[in-house]
């Protein structure tokens, strides 16, 4: 589980004012919160594949329309010391 504070701007009409003259409405600041996993699978001494997944909860965000993210990554890790299996000398 992971806590943030991010950013989000989004694009508006620069020819569109509010009533009061004012500009629109195009970033906002929030904390968010976010919970994930991952999996990492060793395919060979020095190759591993590895997948993550993260869900993001953004509360509060533009009048309770509560933003919801979510990202998947997937990646290949090369270790320049290979893998060894130690066994226990008794």
């Amino acid at each position: 589980m992971l806590a943030g504070f991010g950013n989000e701007d989004f694009p508006a009409d620069i020819n569109v004012h509010y009533p009061s003259g004012g500009r629109l409405y195009t970033h906002d600041t929030r904390n968010f919160f976010a919970a994930g996993a991952g999996l990492e699978y060793r395919v060979k001494p020095r190759f591993d594949i590895r997948a993550d997944y993260e869900y993001q909860f953004w509360p509060d965000f533009l009048g309770h329309n509560y933003v919801k993210p979510r990202g998947l990554t997937v990646g290949v890790l090369y270790s320049f010391k290979p893998y060894h299996h130690h066994t226990p000398h008794y």
